[in-house]
C-alpha cells in the first residue's frame, strides 16, 4: 500500500495517470503487433489478405463496442477495479494469440486484447478529467499520445527484430508477460476517488444527469457526433498505415524488408508523438480548437497523398510518414472540444462515445483495404504468402485520403468552443 504525502495532492494522481498512460502504451503496442508480422500470420495460419484484415480489426471490434460501456463504467465504479481487469485482460488475450494454432482462437486472444484496451485511453482521460486540474487537460491528452506512440513505435522495428531472432509466438509471449508485470504494479498503486468525493459526483449525477439520461445527451448532441466523425475519419491513416498495411506497402513498393519497412513506418508515430503535445499546447495558448483541427486534416491529407502516390527515394520516405504522424497528432483536440461541448457531467461516457465512433474508423476501413487487395489479386504467391503490387496498395489505399476530405468537409458545421466549458 502507498503513502500519499498530504502536502502534495496531486502525487498519487499523477502516478495513477503515468501507471494509465503505461498501460495506453502497452496497449498501443499490442494494438500495431500484426503489421510487422503480417507475412507470418498470412502463412502460419493460411490466410488471405481479408482474413489478415479482419483479425487484425477484431481489436477494433471489441474496442469500439466497449466505448460508451467503459466510459459508463468509470463514471459509476471508479478507475481501479476496471483498470485492473482491463490489464489482466491484455496479459490473457496476448498470451492467448500466442499460443494457439488455431485461427479462431487466435481471433479470441485479439478479442480479449481489443476489450482489455478499450479501457486504456478513457481510464487516462478519466484519471485527468477527474483527479487533476482542467487548464492542463489538453497537454495531458498530448502527453498521453506521445507514450502511445512510443509504444507504437516498439510496434515496428523494435518488434520486427525482436521477431525474426524469436519468432512471433515467442515474442508475444514475452509481451503478455509484462502485461501481467503492469497488472501487478496497478493492483499495488490504482486508487478510487475519496468516497466524499465520489459520493458527491455519483449524487449530482443521481439528482440531475443519471448515466443513462447523460448517454442519451451525449447521443442527441449533433456537436458531439460531428466531432467523433471527424476523429474517426482522423483516425484511418493511423489504424490503416501503422497498425497493419503500411509495412507490407512498403516491402511491396520498395522492396524492403520487414524490419526496413517497420524502421521507416515507426517515423509515423514519432511524428504523432511530437505533434500531438504541441498542437494541444497551441490550442490551449490560442483557445481555439477549429483552426489546429484544420491545420491537422489538411496536413495529414497532403502527407497522406504524397506517401501514397508519390515515387520517393527511400530518404524521404521516413520524412512523409513524420510528417504524416506529425499533422495526425492534431485531431486530439478534438477530444477536448466535445469536453468543453458536453453538459451532461458525464465525462467518462462523453470521452468513450467519442473513442467508440473513432475506432470504428479503424474497425472498418483495415479490412476493407484487404477487400481491396484481395479484388485487385493476380494469383501471385512466394512461400504460401499472397503477393499484391504496389498497384493494389495504391488503389486499396484511396480510402484513405478519402476519408481525410470527409474530415476536412465536416469542420464547417463544427462551432468553435474558445476553450470555455459550457454549462447547462
Amino acid at each position: 500500500m502507498l503513502k500519499i504525502n498530504k502536502n502534495s495532492p496531486y502525487f498519487l494522481p499523477a502516478i495513477m495517470w503515468l501507471l494509465c498512460v503505461l498501460f495506453y502504451g502497452y496497449q498501443y503496442f499490442l494494438q500495431v503487433s500484426p503489421s510487422v508480422m503480417a507475412q507470418d500470420l498470412m502463412r502460419d495460419f493460411k490466410a488471405n489478405a481479408t482474413t489478415l484484415g479482419n483479425l487484425a480489426a477484431c481489436y477494433f471490434y471489441a474496442y469500439a463496442s466497449m466505448q460508451i460501456p467503459v466510459g459508463v463504467i468509470f463514471d459509476r465504479f471508479g478507475a481501479r477495479r476496471p483498470l485492473n481487469m482491463a490489464i489482466f485482460l491484455c496479459a490473457i488475450g496476448c498470451f492467448l494469440f500466442a499460443a494457439t494454432h488455431y485461427f479462431g482462437i487466435t481471433l479470441i486472444g485479439r478479442l480479449l486484447i481489443g476489450l482489455g484496451a478499450s479501457f486504456a485511453v478513457v481510464g487516462t482521460l478519466y484519471i485527468s478529467a477527474s483527479w487533476l486540474p482542467l487548464k492542463i487537460f489538453t497537454f495531458l491528452i498530448g502527453i498521453t499520445v506521445t507514450v502511445g506512440m512510443l509504444g507504437a513505435t516498439c510496434g515496428q522495428a523494435p518488434l520486427a527484430m525482436m521477431v525474426n531472432s524469436l519468432g512471433w509466438r515467442n515474442t508475444m509471449f514475452v509481451f503478455s508477460a509484462l502485461g501481467f508485470g503492469i497488472f501487478i504494479i496497478s493492483w499495488l498503486v490504482m486508487r478510487d476517488l475519496p468516497k466524499t468525493n465520489f459520493a458527491k459526483i455519483t449524487t449530482q449525477t443521481s439528482k440531475k444527469n443519471t448515466l443513462l439520461h447523460g448517454i442519451k445527451n451525449i447521443i442527441k448532441n449533433r456537436q458531439i457526433w460531428l466531432l467523433a466523425l471527424y476523429g474517426g475519419f482522423m483516425f484511418m491513416p493511423i489504424s490503416v498505415i501503422g497498425s497493419l498495411w503500411g509495412t507490407p506497402f512498403l516491402m511491396s513498393k520498395y522492396h524492403l524488408s520487414n524490419m526496413e519497412s517497420g524502421s521507416i513506418t515507426t517515423m509515423l508515430f514519432l511524428g504523432m508523438a511530437v505533434g500531438s503535445p504541441i498542437f494541444g499546447w497551441l490550442s490551449d495558448y490560442l483557445n481555439r480548437r477549429k483552426i489546429i483541427m484544420l491545420i491537422s486534416s489538411c496536413g495529414t491529407l497532403i502527407s497522406v497523398v504524397v506517401a501514397i502516390y508519390a515515387e520517393l527515394s527511400i530518404s524521404i520516405i521516413p520524412i512523409a510518414l513524420f510528417a504524416q504522424g506529425f499533422f495526425t497528432g492534431g485531431f486530439f483536440v478534438c477530444y477536448t472540444a466535445a469536453r468543453e461541448t458536453d453538459t451532461t457531467k458525464s465525462s467518462g461516457a462523453a470521452m468513450g462515445f467519442m473513442n467508440m465512433i473513432n475506432m470504428i474508423g479503424g474497425a472498418l476501413a483495415q479490412p476493407l483495404v484487404g477487400l481491396f487487395l484481395d479484388w485487385r489479386w493476380h494469383g501471385l504467391m512466394a512461400q504460401g504468402i499472397r503477393l499484391y503490387s504496389s498497384t493494389d496498395f495504391k488503389i486499396a489505399l484511396t480510402i484513405l485520403p478519402v476519408g481525410m476530405l470527409c474530415a476536412i468537409l465536416l469542420l464547417p458545421f463544427i462551432k468553435e468552443t474558445y476553450g470555455k466549458q459550457k454549462n447547462d
